[in-house]
């Protein structure tokens, strides 16, 4: 209450912008919760390739379809991501930015993820919506 009533006196309003009161919140923002979201779809289907929705998306990639081809794009971006970060001797695997359809054909070990991975990248993909100067962020880290 006492902070309104200074407000009042004062008379000023101060606007936040957008992507500033999400850190100042700790939310990401909904198309970046929305892309890891369909990251993990995407794991858990691609773990199990006996799924009806595991042919369902090679059928579509196989098409060029260009939503699931973005959604693939994310998964191969964490997968890079998780072999850089997160990878022992035995574990790594090659994978290459260019070659969507090698995402489907890796070992099942490969889409497992702990949340711990998920948070990290999640802050990630955030750091880079940022608005900031010369292409790196502002605020690190986020969460």
């Amino acid at each position: 209450k006492q902070w309104y009533q200074r407000r009042v006196a004062v008379g000023a309003v101060f606007n936040v912008h957008g992507a500033i009161l999400e850190v100042i919140l700790g939310v990401p923002p909904l198309q970046t919760m929305g892309r890891v979201i369909s990251i993990k779809h995407y794991l858990k289907v691609l773990h199990d390739s006996d799924d009806i929705h595991f042919d369902f998306v090679r059928t579509q990639l196989d098409e060029m379809n260009p939503t699931v081809l973005f959604h693939l794009r994310d998964v191969q971006k964490f997968l890079i991501w998780k072999v850089e970060h997160f990878s022992t001797e035995g574990q790594t695997c090659h994978l290459t930015q260019r070659n969507l359809e090698q995402v489907l054909l890796l070992p099942k070990k490969i889409y497992k993820y702990t949340k711990g991975m998920m948070q990290q990248f999640t802050e990630l993909l955030w750091q880079e919506s940022l608005p900031g100067r010369n292409g790196h962020s502002a605020l690190i880290p986020l969460l």
